[in-house]
């Protein structure tokens, strides 16, 4: 698969609240060259993104304690408009759907396979860079 350009460096913000399906994913991010963060919840992945603001979020939609990736999307996007993101889900809901795409979000249902998530991670990052190239064009 083609690499977008800039990617080498990439810092993604694995928001999940399961610990194992977030280590898995910070060592496939690792193997394609990336470093993550995680974080089980909104307020730990607000808090690392203080400390390491990311390029890119990879968030479960159903987090614990009634928390949504959704809802952690656009806090982080508070603090850093137009942070490109991805939500990861098993719901199939027509409401967050639409909520989703409401909010400029891509959302892949589980389960996702590692070249869709590789594919779908590229080209959210390339309409993200095309849309800063026409703002400034």
């Amino acid at each position: 698969m083609p690499a977008a350009r800039g990617l080498g460096g990439l810092k993604v913000c694995v928001l999940v609240d399961e610990g194992s399906v977030r280590r898995g994913l910070a060592n496939v991010l690792g193997a394609w060259g990336w470093g993550s963060v995680g974080a089980a919840g909104m307020d730990e992945a607000l808090a690392r993104a203080a400390e390491v603001p990311p390029d890119l979020v990879l968030a479960d939609g159903r987090l614990r304690d009634g928390e949504t990736g959704l809802a952690a999307i656009r806090r982080l996007r508070e603090r850093q408009p137009g942070l490109p993101a991805l939500l990861i889900s098993g719901d199939t809901d027509t409401q967050l759907l639409r909520e989703a795409e409401r909010h400029g979000l891509r959302v892949l249902a589980k389960p996702v396979t590692l070249s869709r998530l590789r594919e779908a991670i590229v080209r959210v990052l390339q309409e993200r860079e095309a849309a800063i190239t026409e703002e400034q064009g």
